[in-house]
């Protein structure tokens, strides 16, 4: 053989049968006895042949490409989910792709365009945003779909979520059992469905508690360490100071903690903090983060599980698998100190 790539004809030509013979053994679309089987089988091991999943997939939508949407592959929570979702497709014999969003609605549609020119078998959709028009296409789209993350119970495919709340109910709740009164909220991506999720956690909690929410204590910037490193240095900045801050993911907690310290002020000495997500930096951060897990490794497991199960054919309605949140308490918080 030459150095230029094997075709299906090199293949028919060393096993001695013809092209539609080959392509019924390699798309598995018909009968091929096992002696001819076999002779196919060596013929591709002496040519060095590699079916092309794209070609294969033009005629089969059988690609097995899976495409993988995520909003900011920087936050290690959805990394962590493009790290397990690989493993698991690997496992499978599946190849997996991945765009990055940067959050924003219209990329989130040029990746829905990516997904149609690469002919993938599914589409696994990270998002924070409430995407109307994203998942109008992949409803009516000829992949498989399951959204992660920021999706409604009325959603006509498959999602995985967290509890609406968001967790941060969970987090507010434990500041209220230390003796915190004057809890700030240092939140999101303003407009943004997880945003909102997350705030309406922290509503939710100071009223469920009878306790004062003040507009000006609550403060959204956006998802990143840098975010919450301004979010903490205009709380750092006011005369009256709360006693705790409960952030809407451990990126913003740990940007706020870091301005804290800029201005000198102590977690959880002058301010307590929590987070959301316990991503890896949570449990090693100084000091160790008092977080809600939302465990990212789960997420792709319930996604795949979803994602496979159509692919091996259900065609039952909708489904949506609940992650569960777990507060974890470590050194970020404690009870506040009197102030005079």
């Amino acid at each position: 053989m030459s150095n230029s790539r094997a075709t299906i004809k090199d293949v028919a030509s060393a096993a001695d049968v013809s092209t539609a013979t080959v392509s019924r053994f390699l798309n598995c679309s018909g009968y091929v006895n096992d002696t001819t089987a076999a002779r196919i089988r060596n013929a591709i091991d002496q040519t060095g042949y590699m079916p092309s999943l794209m070609a294969r997939g033009l005629k089969t939508r059988h690609s097995r490409m899976l495409l993988l949407i995520v909003p900011d592959i920087c936050n290690p929570f959805y990394s962590r989910i493009a790290r397990q979702l690989q493993r698991l497709a690997q496992e499978e014999d599946y190849i997996l792709l991945l765009a990055d969003s940067d959050e924003s609605m219209s990329k989130e549609l040029d990746a829905l365009d990516l997904a149609d020119k690469m002919n993938v078998e599914g589409v696994f959709f990270a998002t924070i945003n409430d995407n109307r028009k994203a998942s109008a296409r992949m409803y009516s789209a000829p992949y498989h779909a399951v959204g992660l993350n920021a999706f409604s119970a009325d959603t006509p495919f498959d999602t995985v979520v967290v509890h609406n709340l968001g967790g941060t109910n969970l987090a507010v709740s434990h500041l209220v059992e230390l003796g915190h009164r004057h809890i700030a909220f240092a939140g999101g991506t303003p407009g943004t469905i997880i945003a909102s999720s997350r705030r309406n956690g922290y509503l939710h909690a100071m009223q469920k508690h009878s306790l004062p929410i003040d507009a000006d204590d609550i403060i959204e910037i956006g998802f990143a360490q840098e975010d919450g490193f301004e979010i903490g240095r205009q709380f750092a900045a006011r005369k009256r100071l709360p006693t705790a801050i409960c952030c809407a993911n451990d990126l913003i907690a740990l940007g706020v903690i870091r301005a804290l310290n800029e201005a000198g002020l102590k977690s959880p000495d002058d301010v307590s903090v929590t987070g959301m997500d316990d991503i890896p930096y949570a449990s090693i951060s100084n000091p160790p983060l008092t977080t809600v897990s939302n465990d990212g490794a789960l997420f792709a497991e319930q996604a795949f599980r979803l994602m496979m199960d159509q692919i091996e054919g259900y065609q039952g309605k909708p489904r949506q698998a609940e992650i569960p949140n777990t507060l974890l308490i470590r050194a970020s918080t404690c009870p506040p100190a009197e102030r005079f």
